[in-house]
């Protein structure tokens, strides 16, 4: 009769224990690995909710010839047309005419503030889910002088 081959059952209890103290010094690892690249992932988010408000303000406060609002802000362009930016269930709007346009999501406080021609938009954004994540961005603007 042959001999046969197989793993002992000291063998088997060693590599075991080995596959086991692997695992738990990796699985923490892949774990953090995880943890940061969705807290990147949302504070990228965040910011370019951020970026996309400050594009519109800016696009609209430069060409406005009057401001008004502290909660949400109405600019007037030369034209006599109305652009109005408000929050409604973290949505940042952009009113002009009949057209509702949403160019940011996620945003916990808006204020506006007007100073002379100066119109400044403080904006937060914090992504749904991530509440230790959270963009802060002071934005401002010139109003376009009337000649």
């Amino acid at each position: 009769m042959r001999k046969q081959r197989g793993f002992t059952l000291v063998e088997l209890l060693v590599a075991t224990a080995i596959t086991g103290m692997l695992m738990s010094i990796l699985s923490p690892i892949s774990y953090e690995i995880n943890n940061v690249t969705q807290y990147s992932h949302d504070r990228t988010e965040a910011l370019h909710e951020l970026q996309n408000a400050a594009y519109w303000f800016n696009y609209d406060g430069q060409m406005a010839v009057s401001a008004a609002g502290n909660a949400s802000m109405t600019f007037t362009l030369p034209s006599a047309q109305v652009v109005t930016y408000a929050v409604s269930n973290a949505k940042l709007t952009r009113t002009s005419g009949t057209t509702v346009t949403t160019i940011a999501q996620n945003i916990s406080a808006l204020t506006f503030t007007t100073s002379g021609r100066l119109v400044t938009m403080n904006i937060t954004a914090t992504p749904i889910g991530r509440q230790n994540v959270a963009e802060q961005g002071t934005y401002a603007v010139n109003l376009r002088v009337v000649p």
